[in-house]
């Protein structure tokens, strides 16, 4: 838990920015979370009512002008004391500000960096990380339980939400970010020596996470072989090994699905009980990719804060996982016919599990009948859901696709004809499935 013993739960409005960054930062040190988004969980990619309340607890607001103050005062009326961030003019965030500091929705009297009373506690944070991290330390001296945190949208300050994510879980935790090149020997980095290689589906072992993935780029055994036997980064074969031929190599669909990819490793590394342990020693601190020359901006980030941090962020996750941080739905929503979902679980005429590509209408359809649904005489619902389940699991183990897309529907709202029938239905097989991992 955060070093702050008072802080219990951080809110927001839900928003792309500096709102997910609380909601965000909440989630990776164990906190609850929750607010008022605004009615029909609107934000600024569109309604996101699975994001915002199966994942994050919060409620839809009422019908909100434009600017959606009705939302915006709830989570300050809601909330013991609020961060705002505010690094350029904005109607907004400033109005969030006023509205902490006298109770009324209107502009601030002072937008300047500092922490002040008023109606509500609250800190006002800029661009400057040094002296943010400072000013949230000495309105958590405050004790709230509730903290609501506000600031531009992401789209309006690209950046702002990894940037204030950071800068919570370093304020809160009281611990700096951890540098996966540097901590401890870079016993969390990608080029570090795994204490239990790597196989593949071919049966070969690699000796690092950066083994497996550039491997993962080709569907050459030989390929993969070699890289297999090189020693690292530093060994001259590595750099022997063409880059263009991994390129034309790759699949198609390498650039969509390296982030899972690379997710999937690193659950394999930390899996083992020795890095698990490494990483868990982390604490609560905000983890990064650091890369010096701000070259990386999709896995790392630059000393400014600049940068994807993706690397970082899978960390975050897998470490709030081991710590019993429940990071998100294990599950989906099971809604009936009729009712809008992001896909459905049942046949579509002749197309099921067993012959449909993932998501495409049918794919998570059981393909046996019952008697009473068509099937063979004496054939209980029982059989066929058993049936289902044996075959959902070794697709599960045997098409990396499939048990992709299935892992996407955590969260999700999905269609099946009987939402609440008792007894057994395939569509409880795959969510049972999904709760377990």
């Amino acid at each position: 838990m955060p070093a702050n013993k008072t802080l219990k739960k951080i809110i927001s409005g839900g928003q792309t920015g500096g709102d997910m960054a609380g909601l965000i930062a909440a989630k990776l040190m164990g906190l609850k979370t929750g607010g008022t988004a605004p009615n029909k969980f609107i934000t600024a990619n569109g309604p996101k009512p699975d994001l915002l309340n199966m994942m994050y607890g919060l409620r839809e607001g009422v019908v909100d002008p434009k600017t959606f103050p009705m939302r915006t005062m709830a989570n300050v009326d809601n909330a013991n004391a609020t961060v705002a961030q505010l690094v350029k003019p904005s109607p907004g965030t400033g109005n969030t500000i006023g509205y902490a500091e006298s109770g009324r929705w209107q502009k601030a009297s002072n937008e300047t960096p500092g922490v002040r009373g008023g109606y509500r506690p609250h800190a006002v944070v800029g661009a400057d990380k040094a002296e943010a991290i400072k000013l949230i330390r000495q309105l958590l001296e405050q004790n709230p339980e509730i903290l609501n945190v506000a600031g531009h949208r992401e789209g309006s300050v690209p950046g702002i939400e990894q940037r204030l994510k950071q800068w919570l879980m370093e304020a809160v935790s009281g611990q700096a970010p951890v540098d996966t090149r540097t901590y401890r020997g870079k016993a969390l980095s990608n080029m570090m020596q795994l204490s239990k290689p790597i196989k593949d589906a071919l049966g070969i072992e690699y000796p690092t996470v950066e083994h497996a993935y550039k491997a993962a780029g080709t569907s050459d055994p030989e390929i993969r072989k070699r890289i297999s036997e090189l020693r690292g980064t530093g060994d001259p074969g590595w750099a022997g090994l063409p880059a263009k031929r991994f390129q034309v190599d790759r699949p198609e669909s390498w650039h969509q699905n390296k982030l899972a990819l690379m997710e999937k490793l690193l659950r394999v590394k930390f899996k083992n009980p020795k890095e698990q342990q490494t990483l868990l020693e982390t604490g609560q601190a905000p983890i990064i990719e650091l890369d010096p020359k701000g070259t990386d901006k999709y896995w790392a980030q630059d000393p400014t804060g600049s940068g994807e941090n993706f690397l970082g962020r899978i960390l975050e996750r897998i470490r709030a996982e081991h710590q019993g941080v429940s990071y998100g739905p294990k599950t989906f929503k099971l809604v009936g016919t009729g009712t809008q979902a992001f896909t459905s679980v049942m046949r579509s005429g002749d197309n099921n599990m067993s012959n449909t590509a993932p998501m495409k209408p049918g794919w998570l359809g059981n393909p046996y009948k019952w008697e009473g649904n068509g099937g063979p005489k004496g054939v209980s619902v029982q059989e066929v859901v058993d049936k289902f389940k044996s075959d959902f699991l070794k697709k599960i183990e045997t098409d990396p696709a499939f048990k992709e897309a299935v892992l996407n529907l955590k969260g999700k709202t999905v269609q099946y004809y009987k939402p609440d029938e008792a007894g057994p239905t395939h569509a409880k097989v795959i969510r049972d499935w999904l709760a377990e991992n």
